[in-house]
């Protein structure tokens, strides 16, 4: 599973390329954006994650439906799922954007596979 250091080992790569395109070609991509507003979001809305799964494991599945859709721990951490999953689904949307603009940042590449350095 992805966890915090996933991220960050990624935030290091676009930092390197970045850095190197920076200084090679004068294109600077707004790496402080995609750790700010998008990285940190991510890693942060995983860690609520975790914590809701926790909760949501306490819950005593031998019960009835009708008893476990009563409980308020089963009811409050539906809604954050919901809020959990539209966050992560959002910052998604914005790593892929930018991964989109960080590709567009970088100096002409092969034309195709052929080119290719193996």
């Amino acid at each position: 599973m992805l966890d915090s250091k996933d991220f960050d080992t990624l935030f290091d790569f676009y930092k390197k390329i970045n850095q190197k395109n920076k200084s090679e070609n004068r294109v600077d991509f707004p790496i402080v954006e995609l750790k700010e507003d998008v990285i940190d979001e991510i890693i942060e809305d995983l860690q609520a994650l975790k914590k809701i799964i926790k909760e949501l494991e306490t819950i005593d599945m031998t019960k009835k439906l009708d008893e476990i859709n009563y409980q308020y721990v089963f009811r409050d951490n539906l809604a954050k799922l919901i809020g959990v999953y539209g966050h992560l689904s959002s910052e998604f949307q914005d790593l892929y954007k930018l991964n989109a603009q960080f590709i567009q940042s970088l100096p002409e590449g092969p034309q195709d596979d052929s080119e290719l350095i193996k």
